[in-house]
């Protein structure tokens, strides 16, 4: 009874701020001046790691800014820091990583190393020094060990 009682809680706090979340946030900003104080809000709020504001600021904007790869790589992030869900993050990374922001690379590989899948993680973390620096062979090497045994690590506590 107790455990059911604890998850009824939770669903109960969760559910109310979820509510206060939408009812505070506009659904959808198209003037362009006021979708700048926005992101520039957002972009504070990411430089100060304060995930879950930038996310706030970053949602409402998103049909404006859909084809800016900066933006498109702090929202990703911002998701991948605070929901459970991190699909949408790593499809904003690989939005930002295809409009040229190669550092979106190492971030889609934290994604999926959040999400347990080792096997893409390991695939984007041995991409991210290709895309960067293509004939960097020694910067590869050390950082694909450090990798190797990051996943090694948290395989065996999954």
């Amino acid at each position: 009874y107790t455990y059911i009682w604890i998850l009824w809680n939770m669903w109960s706090i969760l559910s109310i701020s979820k509510t206060q979340a939408q009812q505070e946030t506009p659904t959808v900003i198209t003037d362009s001046k006021e979708a700048m104080k926005w992101r520039k809000r957002g972009d504070e709020n990411f430089k100060l790691h304060d995930y879950n504001a930038a996310l706030y600021d970053y949602f409402p904007i998103e049909d404006i800014y859909q084809f800016d790869a900066l933006y498109n790589y702090k929202y990703g992030v911002s998701i991948l820091h605070e929901l459970a869900n991190r699909e949408k993050g790593i499809f904003l990374l690989k939005k930002a990583l295809r409009l040229g922001l190669g550092e979106a690379a190492l971030m889609i590989g934290w994604g999926y190393h959040l999400q347990n899948n080792f096997d893409s993680a390991a695939f984007w973390y041995a991409a991210y020094p290709k895309i960067l620096a293509p004939n960097s062979a020694d910067f590869e090497k050390v950082k694909w060990e450090k990798l190797k045994k990051e996943l090694q690590v948290a395989r065996e506590l999954y």
